[in-house]
C-alpha cells in the first residue's frame, strides 16, 4: 500500500497503489479527508490482486486515509488510518537588514556585521555573503539574526537560502 504512513510529498498529484492478498476479494474502498471531511472517496470492483489509483490532485495539507476490502464470503477488513502530507510551497524569506542597496560603514577590516531576516516557516537557513556561506542554522517562524565577519571594503552582496522540512527551497 502506498503512500506509506507519514510520507511527505512536494507534489500535489498523489498515486495510491493497493494490494490485497484475498483471492476472493470483490471490492476495495478508499476513505480519506481529501475534501476536509473524512468520507468514502472511491470504491471499486476488485478483479485482481492490486489496484492503482492515479492522479488524485490535492492541495497543501495533512491527509488521513484508510483502505477497506471485502470478499465474496462477506468478510471485511479496514486498515488503520495512515497520514501523509503535501507541502509544495518554499519558505517565505524577507530580508530586513541591511536593506538592499544600503551602505554599512565598518571601522576595521573583518568587522562583524549584523544580518536580519524573517522566515515564514520552520527551515534550515544559510546566509551567503559574496557567494560564500557564512552561517547555517535552523530557524522558526520569526526573525533570524546572524552576526558574521565580512571584509570592510568594497561592495558586498548577501542573500539567504532556506529549506523547509520537506525539502522546498527558497
Amino acid at each position: 500500500r502506498t503512500p506509506l504512513n507519514d510520507t511527505r510529498f512536494t507534489i500535489s498529484n498523489i498515486q495510491f497503489n493497493i494490494s490485497i492478498s484475498d483471492t476472493t476479494a470483490q471490492n476495495v474502498s478508499l476513505s480519506a479527508n481529501f475534501s476536509g471531511t473524512y468520507k468514502l472517496n472511491l470504491s471499486s470492483s476488485y478483479p485482481s490482486d492490486s489496484i492503482l489509483i492515479q492522479n488524485i490532485t490535492l492541495t497543501d495539507g495533512v491527509y488521513v486515509y484508510s483502505i477497506t476490502a471485502n470478499d465474496s464470503a462477506g468478510n471485511e477488513n479496514t486498515t488503520q488510518n495512515f497520514t501523509f502530507s503535501i507541502d509544495t510551497i518554499a519558505p517565505n524569506i524577507s530580508l530586513t537588514s541591511p536593506e538592499n542597496t544600503s551602505a554599512v560603514t565598518l571601522g576595521n577590516i573583518n568587522e562583524q556585521i549584523i544580518f536580519k531576516f524573517f522566515v515564514g516557516e520552520n527551515s534550515t537557513c544559510s546566509l551567503f555573503y559574496d557567494d560564500s556561506k557564512r552561517k547555517n542554522s535552523t530557524s522558526s517562524l520569526n526573525e533570524v539574526i546572524y552576526n558574521t565577519t565580512v571584509p570592510s571594503f568594497g561592495i558586498g552582496e548577501w542573500f539567504v537560502n532556506c529549506t523547509d522540512s520537506i525539502g522546498n527551497t527558497q
